[in-house]
């Protein structure tokens, strides 16, 4: 079992209802998760830098500014509205 593994399986029954209350189940989270982990650990630590790389991957086929506009929502319905506490903490504790 790997620490990602471990952390997932630490989720407490709120979140985990959070999440598959979003449409997603654990293995799309893990796979959000790894990648904002990947984002926030190589770049720069802004809520704006943030969104734009997440954009950049996941909304690549809108204009920019609503792929922008899609990112911080998902973000925000997944996370919450503090998006900063986003930027500053890993997503997954490694």
């Amino acid at each position: 079992m790997t620490s990602q593994t471990t952390s997932l399986d630490n989720l407490d029954e709120t979140c985990r209802k959070h999440i598959m209350g979003t449409g997603m189940n654990m293995k799309k989270y893990k796979k959000i998760a790894n990648f904002l982990d990947k984002i926030r650990l190589n770049g720069e630590k802004t809520e704006k830098y943030l969104i734009n790389e997440f954009a950049k991957k996941c909304y690549a086929n809108y204009k920019t500014e609503d792929g922008l506009r899609q990112a911080r929502k998902f973000l925000k319905v997944l996370f919450g509205n503090q998006l900063k506490t986003l930027v500053t903490r890993v997503v997954l504790l490694r």
